[in-house]
């Protein structure tokens, strides 16, 4: 059966409906052949007999948002709660989705929040500060994220965000989720710049400076991004080899295409595609 409107795919696929949710699921699917209506299922990580295989019904964009953001999505669309073993916080990277940083003086520990008792407790020192703590500096930071990406003008965009990161950096630990969000977006704008700067005369002393210093922001974005998300996402995701593509590219930049970090990136980009199977093969 083909289906030409409101759908990602040409077809309905019985078996593959069949899949349940996990948010950290360890199959992914995608159309190997749209001529053929033929549906790809993949197994991405190695599992013991009996284990249910599960696929992650979110778009990418909501994989790194707390449990109860998440929820609060799949309830939404397919009306129910999930109880997948990230949500029930069986994986330890859940718990820095949250995570602030401690500031007391001498002290780089971690604010992990205690749902108990409603407090973010340092895995360092024992200090503690309220559950609510936070919420006035990241409501202030996601109307900020709003603002920047009504924008039109990739510059305003670009300081908006780094504003907005620098409001919080401090206080937010790098793992957090709205942290994550502003390294995705100034990863996008810088890259955008760059794109914009590397069109310039080559001979503009200032312009090539310029350059240089966005497409070293958009390798430190990429670097963080990918710190952040591979405690969250499976190894083998198609979406981690995709930073791992843009590494490759701009290390070759930064660092010359033949470098030892681009052929690492490049060979952990093959390596997670070889086993996802989502794109062709490099």
């Amino acid at each position: 059966m083909k289906i030409d409107l409101n759908s990602l795919h040409h077809g309905l696929f019985p078996l593959a409906s069949l899949f349940n949710h996990s948010c950290k699921a360890n199959c992914v699917g995608y159309p190997s052949n749209e001529e053929d209506n033929v549906h790809e299922i993949r197994l991405i990580e190695d599992v013991q007999q009996g284990t249910q295989l599960t696929l992650n019904y979110l778009e990418e964009r909501y994989w790194y948002l707390p449990v109860d953001q998440r929820r609060l999505v799949l309830s939404r669309r397919w009306f129910f709660e999930c109880g997948c073993d990230r949500c029930t916080c069986v994986y330890d990277g859940e718990k820095y989705l949250e995570s602030l940083n401690c500031n007391l003086k001498d002290c780089q520990g971690t604010l992990f929040l205690d749902t108990k008792s409603e407090t973010f407790r340092c895995d360092k020192c024992q200090n503690f500060l309220p559950q609510n703590c936070s919420d006035e500096l990241q409501t202030e930071t996601y109307a900020q994220i709003q603002v920047a990406a009504s924008e039109e003008n990739i510059e305003t965009q670009h300081q908006i965000y780094l504003s907005a990161l620098n409001k919080i950096n401090l206080h937010l630990n790098d793992k957090h989720w709205m942290k994550v969000v502003l390294f995705k977006r100034i990863s996008e704008t810088s890259f955008s710049l760059a794109q914009e700067l590397g069109q310039a005369d080559q001979e503009d002393e200032e312009k090539t400076k310029e350059f240089q210093e966005m497409a070293e922001l958009h390798y430190k974005m990429l670097s963080l991004i990918l710190n952040s998300e591979s405690k969250i996402y499976p190894t083998y995701d198609y979406h981690i080899s995709m930073i791992y593509e843009q590494l490759n590219y701009i290390c070759g930049i930064l660092f010359g295409e033949d470098s030892e970090e681009a052929q690492k990136n490049m060979n952990k980009m093959i390596e997670i595609r070889n086993v996802c199977g989502w794109m062709e093969t490099l």
